[in-house]
C-alpha cells in the first residue's frame, strides 16, 4: 500500500516518519495531487501547499483522486483549507484548524499562511502562522498570564500584519503601548517556553489518523459526484502525464543535478567538493578535463556529510519547477540577459569573486568542481531562472 503525504515547513520529514511510514513530498502545487493519484496510492495526505507565486492545488484534482478511490486527508495548512471546502464530497479533515474553518470560526486563508525557505533549508519557516499566534495567546489568557483585553488587542495587531512579517518579537515590540511592561514581559517569557504550534499538532494528528485508517483497512468514502471536463483540466492532465513520477527517491536524481546543488551551498558545498577531490585522487581515477566521475564523488561525499537528501530535494524541486514553466531545457533567451550577467550573478550567490576576466578562469572552475565554462553557464542559468520562479522566501499554506 502506498501513502503520499505533502509536507514542508509545518513538520519535517524526519519527525513525520516517526509517526507514519509514507512517501513524503514537498508542499503541493497545482497538478501534484493529480500526479500522485496517477501512481495508485491508497491514501494522499495534504499538509503543506504553495500559493501566491506558485499556483495552488486545484479542488478538481482532489475530487478526481477521490473518484479513483483514493482516501484523501487534509490538515494544518493548505490541507485544512481544502478539506474544509471539500469535506462534503468526501475529503477527510483532521484537527482543530480544519474544524475552525469548517465551522466558520476561521474564514481567511492568511490564518495559516507563512513565509518559508526553499527545499535546501528544509522549508524553514521565517514567519509565524496566525493560528499559532491565536492559540498561544489563548493559552496565555487561560493561564492568567495576560488579560482577555490584551489577547484581543495583540490578535488584532497580528491580523493587521502582512503574513510574511508576522513574528512574536515584532508583535511584542509593536504592542508596547497596549499594556504595562510587566504583563508584556510575562507574555514574552510565556512565549519563550510555552508557545503553541497548532499546525504541527494537527499535522501529527493527520499522520496518526492515516496510520489508524491503514491499520483497519478502512475504505475511502463513496463518491457520488461526476466531474465535467474543461479545457484547463485537459491541459493540466496532458502536462501532468509527461512529468516524472512523484514517488521517485533521491537516489534517482541525476548526480550532475545533485552536484550543482552542492555548489549552491556556498562554503559548505565547497568543503564537500574538496572532499570529493580527495576521494578521486585517492582512487587515482581523476582528470578534471576528461573525467565525468567527479559528480559521483561529490554525491558520495554529500552522503557522508549528511546533506545528500537536502541537495536531492532541492535538485528535484528545481527540475520540477523549471519543467512546469516550460524551461526543462532553458536557453539564455529565456532569461533575456547576457550570459556574462547570469554567470556573474551565480558566482556572487556562491560567494566567489570573479574579478574582471571575460571568461571564468580555470582556477574557479576547479574550485567549484566544474569541468568546462559551458557547464557552469548552464548551471548558472538554471539557478537564475529557478530563483525567479521560487524565491528564497515563498508563500505557503
Amino acid at each position: 500500500m502506498t501513502i503520499f503525504v505533502f509536507i514542508g515547513p509545518t513538520i519535517s520529514e524526519a519527525e513525520a516518519k516517526q509517526e507514519l511510514d509514507a512517501v513524503y513530498l514537498p508542499p503541493a502545487q497545482v497538478g501534484d495531487v493529480y500526479r500522485a493519484a496517477l501512481e495508485g496510492p491508497t491514501v494522499i495526505g495534504i499538509v503543506d501547499g504553495y500559493f501566491e507565486r506558485v499556483p495552488s492545488v486545484w479542488h478538481k484534482e482532489v475530487l478526481w483522486a477521490m473518484r479513483r478511490g483514493v482516501h484523501v486527508f487534509g490538515a494544518a495548512s493548505m490541507g485544512a483549507l481544502r478539506a474544509a471546502e471539500l469535506s462534503v464530497f468526501g475529503m477527510e479533515g483532521v484537527g482543530d484548524i480544519f474544524r475552525a474553518f469548517q465551522s466558520g470560526d476561521l474564514h481567511d486563508d492568511d490564518e495559516v499562511a507563512i513565509a518559508h525557505g526553499d527545499a535546501s533549508t528544509g522549508y524553514r519557516a521565517s514567519s509565524e502562522a496566525l493560528v499559532n499566534i491565536r492559540a498561544t495567546l489563548t493559552l496565555a489568557e487561560r493561564e492568567h498570564v495576560i488579560s482577555g483585553e490584551l489577547r484581543t488587542r495583540i490578535e488584532r495587531l497580528a491580523k493587521q500584519t502582512f503574513y510574511p512579517e508576522r513574528n512574536y518579537a515584532d508583535l511584542l515590540a509593536n504592542a508596547a503601548n497596549l499594556a504595562d511592561s510587566f504583563e508584556l514581559e510575562a507574555l514574552k517569557n510565556f512565549i519563550a517556553t510555552r508557545r503553541v504550534d497548532a499546525k504541527r499538532a494537527d499535522a501529527l494528528a493527520l499522520l496518526r489518523r492515516i496510520r489508524e485508517c491503514e491499520a483497519s483497512a478502512e475504505p475511502a468514502p463513496e463518491c457520488r459526484y461526476e466531474l465535467a471536463n474543461s479545457e484547463p483540466w485537459t491541459q493540466l492532465r496532458a502536462w501532468a502525464r509527461n512529468q516524472p513520477r512523484l514517488g521517485k527517491t533521491g537516489q534517482e536524481i541525476d548526480v550532475s543535478l545533485v552536484a550543482a546543488e552542492a555548489r549552491c551551498q556556498g562554503q559548505r558545498g565547497r568543503s564537500v567538493i574538496a572532499g570529493a577531490f580527495a576521494r578521486a585522487l585517492e582512487a587515482a581515477a581523476f582528470d578534471l578535463c576528461t573525467s565525468s566521475r567527479l559528480d559521483e564523488y561529490i554525491v558520495a561525499e554529500a552522503r557522508d556529510a549528511g546533506i545528500y537528501d537536502q541537495l536531492a530535494r532541492r535538485a528535484a524541486d528545481k527540475q520540477r519547477t523549471l519543467a512546469r514553466n516550460g524551461l526543462a531545457s532553458p536557453t539564455f533567451q529565456d532569461a533575456a540577459l547576457p550570459v556574462s550577467y547570469v554567470v556573474d550573478w551565480y558566482l556572487s550567490q556562491l560567494d566567489i569573486e570573479h574579478g574582471a576576466e571575460a571568461a571564468v578562469p580555470e582556477r574557479i572552475l576547479r574550485t567549484l568542481g566544474v569541468r568546462q565554462g559551458a557547464e557552469l553557464e548552464r548551471e548558472a542559468l538554471r539557478e537564475y531562472l529557478y530563483s525567479r520562479l521560487v524565491p528564497q522566501v515563498a508563500g505557503e499554506f
